[in-house]
């Protein structure tokens, strides 16, 4: 079977929408249709050699999807400007799968100068908010569960600097909404860790209650690793 990336025609390009697009190209047991990321800065080939004409270029950290393996590089799809495909060489791809021990995509993906990689998962998240005297809340209490997991392989324990930060929408008795925004950071030791980030938000108001709240965004991040 020829591993060559397919030539599409017209009445066809309808598929992308409702088909994964791995599901149309040929697979083999070498490469895996599993969402991966590029270690470094690459350049896309129009086809598995190095002497091929350059068609794009992708920075270190781009999440991908392997599609296909040749002669040392691998055919992978990306969003760009829309949905493209390219050739790459093989040793600028990771697959995330390898990293995450509960198989699941990473919430945020870090790789180390020395090319270690780190994947960090929000695993839980609650609000427990006081009441105040007069009635309405006053304080908010955040609650984070993070989990990270790593291919570290030194001899050191690395230390691993999370961060994140949470918006809190509050709505008051009369139906006015307002946000909240509060940041949090903590570190976790060795290869894999398990952490919990408490955050505390001043959701009062000088007059009218705040009768709701709720979460409207919430990002954690891998911010270094020592």
């Amino acid at each position: 079977m020829s591993t060559e990336p397919l030539k599409f025609h017209r009445n066809i390009l309808f598929l992308f929408a409702i088909v994964p697009i791995y599901a149309l190209f040929p697979q083999t047991t070498e490469a895996n249709t599993i969402p991966s990321v590029l270690v470094s800065d690459t350049t896309v080939k129009s086809s598995p050699a190095t002497n091929s004409s350059t068609i794009d270029n992708l920075k270190a950290n781009e999440r991908v999807v392997v599609l296909n393996v040749k002669n040392g590089f691998f055919y992978i799809g990306y969003s760009k400007n829309g949905t493209k495909f390219g050739w790459v060489e093989a040793v600028t791809i990771n697959f995330l799968e390898n990293i995450a021990e509960s198989g699941k995509p990473c919430d945020d993906f870090y790789t180390t100068v020395e090319g270690a990689e780190f994947c960090l998962n929000v695993s839980s998240s609650n609000i427990d908010c006081d009441e105040s005297f007069f009635g309405g809340f006053d304080n908010c209490n955040v609650n984070l569960g993070l989990e990270y997991s790593s291919n570290y392989n030194g001899k050191d324990s690395p230390e691993v600097y999370v961060n994140c930060d949470v918006t809190l929408q509050k709505t008051d008795l009369n139906g006015w909404s307002s946000f909240e925004t509060g940041y949090g950071d903590i570190s976790g030791y060795g290869k894999s860790d398990w952490m919990s980030l408490y955050m505390s938000l001043d959701v009062s108001s000088f007059s009218v209650p705040v009768v709701s709240v709720k979460t409207d965004n919430l990002n954690c991040y891998i911010s270094d690793v020592y």
